[in-house]
């Protein structure tokens, strides 16, 4: 089960900690906030296939993702 997820100089996030809850859980917000960007960042981190470097942020930095996985 997936526990957090830390996003940092990804896309739109500068830096971002989500923390999951047991069973479903719904991430919303308005258009060009990002959502979709944590879906990249999730599939990033679990595939390890970047493409190119248009995922980095404008502002520079180390570009990271980490996931921490409850057994």
């Amino acid at each position: 089960m997936l526990k957090t997820l830390k996003i940092q100089n990804f896309q739109s996030h500068k830096k971002t900690q989500i923390k999951f809850s047991k069973g479903v859980n719904l991430i919303c917000g308005k258009t060009d906030s990002g959502k979709s960007s944590i879906r990249r960042a999730l599939e990033w981190a679990i595939t390890n296939k970047p493409s190119g470097d248009s995922f980095r942020s404008n502002w520079g930095g180390k570009t990271s993702v980490e996931i921490e996985i409850k057994k």
